[in-house]
């Protein structure tokens, strides 16, 4: 009998990070404990969503931003991969790049683009537990 990964779409965000991972689950094998990512495996075959694991991203060993959950902090900005000098962001430039309950507050609530920060004075909560999952990944 062959398995099948049934069609349909979940929500979430995964990374290339994620494949080896995913691949080691579904061949049930534990993947090389030293890698970033996680599995899929339940967006794929189990119907579920994506984990909501932080997701630190990095250019050479500068962290330059965090995910979480729909969210995503830049500590530190660079145009492409041209000449042009890092940017310290402090506070951070803070983005909702997937669907959220509704605002009175005047915050831009979906901005996959991340054209609009926020202000992050609104989002302590978020601000404190991207700084929380900083700390355990260091």
């Amino acid at each position: 009998m062959r398995a099948q990964i049934d069609p349909g779409s979940v929500g979430g965000y995964a990374s290339t990070m994620d494949i080896l991972p995913t691949i080691c689950d579904l061949a049930g094998v534990p993947p090389p404990p030293d890698i970033d990512g996680h599995t899929i495996r339940e967006a794929l075959v189990g119907g579920g969503g994506v984990a909501e694991a932080p997701l630190f991203l990095y250019r050479d060993h500068t962290l330059m931003a965090v995910r979480l959950g729909s969210f995503k902090a830049h500590f530190v900005t660079r145009s492409g991969f041209g000449p042009d000098p890092p940017k310290q962001h402090d506070p951070p430039l803070l983005f909702n790049g997937f669907p959220r309950t509704s605002s009175s507050d005047g915050q831009v609530e979906v901005d996959p683009s991340e054209a609009h920060p926020l202000d992050e004075r609104l989002y302590a909560d978020v601000m404190e537990a991207i700084s929380g999952a900083i700390s355990r990944h260091r």
